[in-house]
């Protein structure tokens, strides 16, 4: 799905929707949303927030109740990214401040996180919903990013066509009520 999406494929989404071959465009994210907002021949709705929040093992000893930003870069991080990757936005917002982190390992999948996480030092920095139904289970905690980041905002996209079709409407709503 994220080779599928990569790159142009938002535009392609666009694209299709335009075109009739998608019906409803589910992202995450900005770009498309953007995109979409200024153009009248789509229809956005926002679904969900989904906060992010920083993720550690129990046993990290280097990590009390909460976290301040010079412990958090200070800790190697565990990213999610489906390859090498050496820059996001948390590097750009730590370098305001002056500081930098060290991405120590990649996960290709948020089912990895909690194993990779428990009995180290590591920190990731994810969705709430990637990572809510482990914390459950013992071997980590959430605490609050020392930042302020952007929630990821789940949003569909329609063809300003199709917002009238009781067909579509039944399809919106079904998603957005699940």
């Amino acid at each position: 799905l994220v080779r599928t999406f990569a790159g142009s494929a938002w535009q392609q989404g666009l694209d299709g929707l335009d075109d009739g071959s998608i019906d409803l465009l589910l992202t995450v994210g900005a770009e498309a949303m953007d995109r979409a907002r200024v153009n009248p021949r789509f229809v956005t709705q926002d679904l969900f927030e989904d906060p992010l929040v920083c993720v550690v093992s129990k046993h990290n000893r280097l990590v009390g109740d909460t976290m301040d930003a010079e412990t958090y870069a200070r800790l190697p991080h565990l990213i999610m990214a489906a390859g090498p990757v050496t820059r996001t936005w948390i590097d750009d917002a730590l370098e305001k401040r002056g500081l930098r982190r060290r991405i120590a390992v990649i996960a290709p999948h948020s089912f990895a996180i909690p194993l990779l996480l428990a009995g180290t030092n590591l920190v990731s920095t994810v969705a709430r919903s990637l990572i809510a139904s482990f914390v459950g289970q013992g071997e980590l905690r959430l605490l609050e990013p020392p930042f302020i980041g952007t929630p990821h905002v789940f949003q569909m996209i329609w063809s300003a066509r199709s917002d009238r079709d009781p067909a579509h409407t039944w399809l919106r709503t079904v998603v957005r009520e699940t």
